[in-house]
């Protein structure tokens, strides 16, 4: 099922209601006493210097009336007290729910990139995406809270605010309702017209950002081969792309920022303008005047929020989508209805025209036909190019059977599930790097000491440490993927990796390269018996004397 942001935005609000419902109320509460305590200033005039000019008419409207300077600084004492009490709650339930969405966000995105389709997971490059990552969750932060949860708060607070000046005056309120509509209409205007050059320009950024990410893990080719001025041209390219796009974004930026001045002036203007005339003189007097410009002071910052909202939603919807193409990228089916014993039972690859292109006419593999026994080494032999390396990726399911088929067990390689799949197979190759922190995590994926038994073990077999050194070589901090380890330590690390899975397939792609004649001598041997519970299918230009072939697939 597609996920949409519709649907991910439902999802959430169900999960988060409290939080949101307690955001919602202390953002409207905490704007209704940044009203109340200028306006209660009126009534501070009126005690305190006897004025009856009205100007607490509005308290007065809403029940809170005042007869002496102890009654006004009780009620403003508590009035700041609780405004400082709402801005700390709305801030921090603001705060959690940004925090909660990102949080859901990077878990669905992580969940899904590590259960994806391989092709399709290389449709959309990973690093790229990296690359608007930040971007994209900070601009989906502001589409929940500032371009819809604070917006419900401010609309809610608007018409209250409207309602309360209604009762005032009918005529004045009318006529800024007017100016407020007729601004948010141009504004919805600028901000539609925003989008496109916002999403080249964030487009341009990730390409830029990409474009140098490369570059920096590939400076030992571009010293070595005298490319820096040439890419320093090509970025000059994409960096002159970014500053034209940048530019287009900003002309409509500074528009958004600049009406919303423009239009609360104006109203102004347009309130001292109307009370001033003819009949509406006579029904707006000083006080109600006053009282309204003090509204339409507090309400500037309303307006402003509001006013942004649609590019605050147009940019959140782009990193949206964004998400949602990555999200909804194929995945990968994880377990069918076979179960474990049923591919172990007769354990056997059976291969029946396999043919495979990575490009559309240009085929690798062209109608292999192949069985492999269970309890035999079979050898994959060829040109380059022939398709060694992708017949071992079509056996680990990594890239969909275009024509022919395979069989594990006599089941159809398609109607059993990948992760049930790999439960099966293991693989020494330097497609598949190590991962850990050290070399214990690297071969075993695991921190638990009761593992390090069995991994000692194994190393030992193979020669790499000593009963007395195991714990120090095990701790062994190297980098995550093993690049700063010698090419042939990482093979015996792989070895061991694949060794210690304990799964009746292996399958090694040039496992022998730069191995020591000990070292050869100690692989050799521990494939020669692991044959017998096995099927091992290597892919090699040479193979050892030593080690006892069964059978050959030539491509």
């Amino acid at each position: 099922m597609m996920l949409s942001r519709k649907k991910m935005l439902q999802q959430f609000v169900s999960k988060n209601k409290p939080v949101i419902a307690v955001a919602l109320l202390s953002a409207f509460f905490s704007s209704l006493c940044s009203v109340l305590l200028p306006l209660s200033i009126g009534s501070f005039y009126q005690i305190a210097f006897n004025e009856t000019s009205g100007k607490n008419e509005l308290l007065e409207r809403l029940g809170v009336s005042m007869v002496s300077l102890s009654s006004f600084f009780t009620f403003f004492a508590a009035l700041t007290l609780f405004k400082g009490l709402l801005t700390w709650i709305e801030h921090l339930s603001m705060r959690t729910i940004e925090e909660r969405i990102t949080h859901d966000v990077r878990s669905r995105l992580f969940h899904a990139q590590m259960n994806h389709d391989f092709d399709a997971f290389h449709t959309r490059s990973a690093g790229k995406y990296l690359a608007r990552y930040s971007s994209d969750m900070l601009a989906i932060q502001q589409y929940v809270s500032k371009g819809v949860i604070k917006p419900i708060a401010d609309g809610l607070f608007l018409i209250a605010a409207f309602i309360m000046l209604f009762q005032l005056n009918s005529n004045l309120s009318k006529a800024l309702l007017i100016v407020f509509v007729t601004g948010s209409i141009l504004m919805v205007l600028v901000s539609s017209m925003q989008k496109k050059p916002n999403e080249t320009r964030r487009n341009a950024r990730s390409s830029l950002l990409g474009f140098i990410e490369q570059r920096l893990h590939a400076i030992s080719t571009i010293k070595v081969f005298n490319r820096a001025h040439p890419e320093e041209l090509k970025f000059a390219k994409r960096n002159n792309q970014l500053y034209k796009s940048s530019i287009r974004f900003q002309l409509f930026n500074g528009l958004n920022k600049a009406l919303p001045q423009l239009i609360f002036f104006a109203a102004i203007g347009i309130l001292l303008f109307i009370s001033v005339q003819g009949d509406y003189k006579e029904s707006a007097s000083s006080s109600s005047v006053l009282i309204f410009i003090l509204i339409l002071l507090y309400l500037q910052s309303v307006y402003k929020r509001l006013l942004r909202v649609p590019s605050l939603l147009a940019s959140g919807a782009t990193s949206f989508d964004n998400l949602m193409a990555v999200l909804n990228l194929p995945h990968e089916i994880m377990h069918t209805h076979l179960e474990k014993s049923d591919l172990r039972t007769n354990l056997t690859i059976r291969i029946e025209n396999l043919s495979f292109a990575y490009t559309a006419g240009h085929p690798i593999l062209k109608t292999v036909s192949a069985s492999i026994p269970f309890g035999h080494i079979c050898r994959v032999d060829g040109k380059a190019g022939s398709g060694k390396s992708t017949l071992q990726r079509l056996l680990l399911k990594l890239h969909g059977i275009e024509r022919g088929r395979i069989f594990i067990s006599g089941h159809d390689i398609n109607d059993i599930g990948a992760h049930d799949l790999r439960r099966l197979m293991t693989t020494v190759s330097d497609d598949y790097p190590l991962l850990g922190n050290t070399i214990f995590e690297a071969i075993s994926y695991s921190r638990k000491e009761v593992k390090r038994t069995s991994v000692t073990d194994v190393l030992m077999q193979l020669g790499l440490t000593t009963p007395e050194g195991a714990d120090v070589y095990l701790d062994r901090r190297i980098h995550s993927t093993a690049n700063d380890l010698s090419s042939a330590e990482r093979r015996m690390l792989q070895f061991a990796r694949a060794l210690l899975t304990k799964k009746p397939i292996m399958l090694l792609d040039e496992p022998f390269i730069g191995l020591s004649a000990e070292h050869l001598s100690v692989v050799c041997q521990k494939l020669n018996d692991l044959k017998s519970t096995s099927i091992i299918v290597i892919i090699a230009k040479e193979i050892p004397l030593e080690l006892s072939i069964d059978q050959q697939i030539l491509l």
